[in-house]
């Protein structure tokens, strides 16, 4: 998770493969983690703004726009955040192998801005997903990174 980038100091972990951990003490949560397979499925919660650092932070951005045809039911990848966390849509895994994998531009931690056109700003994580889901055979996304 650290290598990804989406994982940071001060970051809260809710769950681990859906076990609720926010009653667990820290020393359980670390088992949790130690315990679970390669890929570990984690719900976090952190403290930052919708709009991203400062412009004086020195935070260089950029954006790619990039097309992605459907394989089956999955573009290949999965997203957390959204406006009702207050925070960036967000791609949290690119799993191997697949288009977005293949495409070798989406990583994790890359911000989702619009998806076929549509600004995603103040979009929901269940409305995203609703339109990945109902996405006929292919989509473009602009993503941005730092």
């Amino acid at each position: 998770a650290g290598r990804s980038g989406s994982l940071q100091t001060g970051d809260r972990i809710l769950s681990v493969n859906g076990k609720n951990t926010e009653s667990l003490a820290h020393d359980d949560v670390v088992q949790l983690l130690k315990n679970a397979e390669e890929i570990v499925n984690l719900e976090i919660e952190y403290d930052a703004p919708i709009n991203g650092p400062p412009p004086d932070e020195g935070v260089i951005t950029k954006t790619v726009l990039i097309c992605l045809k459907k394989e089956g039911s999955t573009f290949g990848f999965t997203i957390s955040g959204g406006a009702q966390k207050g925070r960036p849509l967000t791609v949290s895994y690119v799993r191997p192998g697949t288009v977005a994998y293949r495409s070798g531009t989406m990583k994790a931690g890359d911000r989702l801005l619009k998806l076929n056109g549509m600004a995603l700003k103040h979009a929901t994580h269940s409305e995203v997903v609703l339109l990945l889901k109902n996405a006929k055979r292919k989509i473009s996304l602009e993503l941005e990174y730092d």
